[in-house]
């Protein structure tokens, strides 16, 4: 880059890149971007109009540093996606064959900071953080009040069209910090935060809340509330209220009136329901039973209470997912419970959401699927649930463009979810752009190392690359964070591949006298040369449609069955429709 481009600011349609600060912004939301991803940014954009070479771009960014010619394919990909770009649209960096790129944007060159442009949902503008609320009493059965009233907020809030509310997955990790809530919004590029605690006493609630501005971290708004537990319900509510009044004064009556719109129970449903969301996140058996008990109790206690059922519904489809019930004994209450929340609630998104998943992944019905998913996206375009579950459908069924549309939108709302970040990493992968899609997972580990999703992802682009010593170790990684059955199997498979053929062999007898075979056992079976057995089972797991067997569709590590007639025949009984 120039020497005296350090103090620009370039505005590109939306965008505005600040040289000195080595900031990105989208309106008045910061975006985050990795170092030398920027430094490609500003070069193409210092050179607006102008075909940079790609000897270029590799010599003046990795100065003094040999680097495979793949990290700027990389780093031009990562843009592409983060501005919108597509292979048959580019509206800002457009490849010249055989040569190189050219920033095509019209870009202008501004001396002082623009006013802050009108706010959308992704702006900082009216963005808020609304950290976990603290419980203050020593009390563990009732810490369910303060993670409770918290997921109400972010729910109530993030139904106003004006507001940004960061996702619970992003704020969840500031629950233990020690940082300053200006600390922790100035690290989300937050506006606002909103802080509180909870103390129960006897049969009386004391609730603090105070709204902070992130800048100055002066105090915009504070209150104590006192309830009585059986009036906990008006507790967020009243906090949502103040919080829009004091924030949002541009907002009319009407969609004021659209925050309140949802129909909502009794206050003693609505203390289970809590309860149940708190042990619900916990995510292991024990809690989500309970946790399922206690939405049961919710809509016992108010029949009428449609997200109650939703997530009686979610909470028997996690136990599926978990390998703990049969789909046989999940499937049954997950539907009637899901018909009877959208007969009292039409417009719930999160029901149609979850009913869009379901058959989708259990009943093959491709075009009721994909109806309900759209549903979903209309009545709550800001629900990432809805965006992420319509781009996982669209993946599958090989409609690459719309689902990266679909995770794009939600990511504009939350760029900073590991889990919309992974899905992004796997359009690379099963796109086989396999060092793409390494060099994006590498980052998303060093991120989150506990996450053993990442070490899946990079252990599959090692197989395909054919560095099998390499996919063994990374599996292993992801067998020691989370030593499921299904990991166990791709442990076996990368054990065969690298050619430690007996252990994979002890790992395949063990799945297969298991009470329940994985699916993955079909890629262990592959791995050990033994095709028959690999189709025979396939074969028989039809009986229990999931979503494995649609993933084949587009994963590489079946490609070298497409050839193979009993693998067509056996895979047309799906009937995914034509992409």
């Amino acid at each position: 880059m120039s020497e005296n481009s350090t103090h620009k600011i370039y505005q590109f349609e939306r965008y505005r890149l600040e040289a000195e600060a080595r900031r990105l912004w989208y309106d008045a939301a910061a975006v985050r971007l990795p170092a030398k991803t920027y430094d490609v940014l500003l070069y193409l954009v210092e050179r607006h109009g102008t075909v940079v070479e790609r000897e270029e771009l590799l010599r003046e960014i990795w100065r003094d540093q040999f680097v495979e010619d793949g990290n700027l394919t990389v780093r031009i990909t990562e843009l592409r996606k983060l501005l919108g770009d597509t292979l048959e649209e580019a509206k800002f960096i457009a490849t010249v064959s055989r040569r190189g790129y050219c920033f095509v944007a019209r870009v202008r060159e501004i001396e002082e900071e623009p006013q802050i442009m009108t706010v959308d949902k992704t702006s900082s503008e009216n963005s808020l953080a609304i950290l976990p609320f603290r419980h203050l009493t020593n009390n563990e059965k009732t810490e369910y009040l303060a993670d409770g009233i918290t997921e109400s907020l972010i729910d109530s809030l993030s139904k106003v069209p004006s507001l940004r509310v960061f996702a619970s997955s992003t704020i969840s990790r500031f629950k233990q910090s020690e940082q300053t809530a200006a600390e922790i919004g100035k690290s989300l590029s937050a506006k606002n935060v909103l802080t509180g605690s909870v103390r129960q006493i006897g049969t009386d609630l004391f609730v603090a809340a105070e709204l902070v501005s992130v800048a100055d971290t002066r105090r915009l708004w504070g209150a104590q509330l006192h309830q009585s537990m059986t009036d906990i319900f008006r507790v967020p509510e009243e906090i949502a209220s103040a919080i829009i009044e004091k924030i949002l004064p541009q907002l009319g009556e009407t969609e004021n009136r659209a925050h309140h719109q949802r129909i909502m129970p009794n206050d003693e449903a609505y203390s289970a329901f809590l309860k149940g969301l708190h042990l619900n996140a916990k995510r292991t058996k024990e809690a989500i039973e309970k946790g399922l008990d206690y939405f049961r109790r919710a809509v016992k206690l108010d029949s009428n209470f449609a997200l109650g059922y939703v997530w009686i519904a979610q909470s028997y489809r996690v136990l599926h997912d978990f390998s703990i019930l049969p789909p046989e004994e999940a499937l049954p209450p997950i539907r009637e419970n899901l018909d009877r929340a959208v007969a009292l609630d039409p417009d719930l998104a999160e029901a149609r959401t979850l009913s869009g998943y379901i058959k989708f992944v259990h009943e093959w019905n491709w075009e009721e699927a994909e109806r309900e998913f759209r549903r979903a996206v209309e009545l709550d375009p800001a629900s990432i649930l809805a965006r992420y579950s319509y781009a996982n459908f669209l993946k599958h069924i090989k409609r690459f463009d719309e689902a990266e549309y679909q995770l794009n939108q939600a990511l504009k709302i939350e760029p900073l979810s590991p889990v919309l970040n992974q899905m992004l990493g796997a359009f690379l992968f099963y796109e086989k752009r396999y060092r793409e899609a390494e060099a994006h997972f590498r980052e998303q580990a060093e991120l989150y190392p506990n996450s053993f999703v990442n070490y899946l992802f990079l252990s599959a682009c090692s197989l395909m690359r054919g560095d099998f010593d390499a996919s063994l170790g990374e599996i292993e990684k992801a067998y020691r964070l989370e030593p499921s059955l299904e990991i166990s199997a791709l442990r076996g498979a990368a054990l065969a591949r690298a050619g430690c053929k007996r252990e994979a062999q002890k790992i395949l007898r063990e799945l297969e006298t298991a009470q329940n075979t994985p699916f993955e056992t079909f890629y262990l079976y592959l791995a050990l040369g033994e095709r028959d057995a690999a189709l025979t089972f396939l074969e028989k797991s039809l009986a229990r449609k999931s979503i494995d067997h649609i993933l084949l569709n587009i994963d590489p590590r079946a490609d070298e069955l497409r050839a193979d007639a009993r693998f067509t025949q056996i895979f047309s009984r799906i009937g995914l429709p034509k992409s």
